[in-house]
């Protein structure tokens, strides 16, 4: 990864992803470990830049960008405003890969499964090791599930964060 202690790019405020409307695309990408500060300044430079030039063929997009619990990549873009194209997409799958790159973290295996209960911090699991998780005791009904199969900001503000009881991991649980 390239040293920022070098320089530090002075990056301007962003949007917040919760100023956009309810209807704005979201995409999350998590890591399977969390980010080192020098990681999230890469990070969020490698995206502020993106973000400034994000196009759909031929129009600017309305994006932003958080770094949530020092584990997930959030993107967001105002489709109100113009939609994001699949080209579009795919450029910001490509900067998705090189920041997994660069960082040494791996930030599209969806078969990795974060959770977090009441004290501790977000652990990761792989998918089907979820029912031993259960049955261990580990991942309760109350534990936090992160969806991140999410797609809309609505999305992202009322079920990103669910318990597993209303999860797709309730079907594990002995009722």
């Amino acid at each position: 990864m390239p040293s920022t202690k070098d320089y530090k790019m002075i990056i301007p405020e962003q949007p917040k992803i919760a100023s956009f409307p309810e209807t704005s695309k979201v995409w999350v990408y998590q890591s399977d470990r969390e980010f080192s500060l020098e990681e999230q300044d890469y990070i969020s430079e490698k995206l502020y830049t993106f973000i400034s030039g994000w196009e759909s063929h031929g129009r600017k997009l309305t994006g932003t960008f958080e770094i949530r619990f020092n584990r997930f990549i959030i993107l967001a873009v105002d489709e109100s405003i113009s939609d994001a194209s699949g080209c579009s997409i795919d450029k910001s799958v490509v900067i998705i890969r090189e920041i997994a790159s660069q960082t040494g973290t791996n930030l599209l295996d969806r078969s990795l499964v974060a959770y977090k209960n009441a004290s501790s911090p977000i652990h990761i699991v792989k998918f089907n090791e979820v029912s031993t998780a259960i049955k261990q005791g580990i991942i309760t009904k109350e534990t936090l599930i992160y969806n991140n199969t999410i797609s809309s900001l609505q999305e992202l503000q009322m079920n990103w964060e669910i318990p597993a009881k209303n999860s797709w991991a309730s079907r594990f649980f002995n009722n």
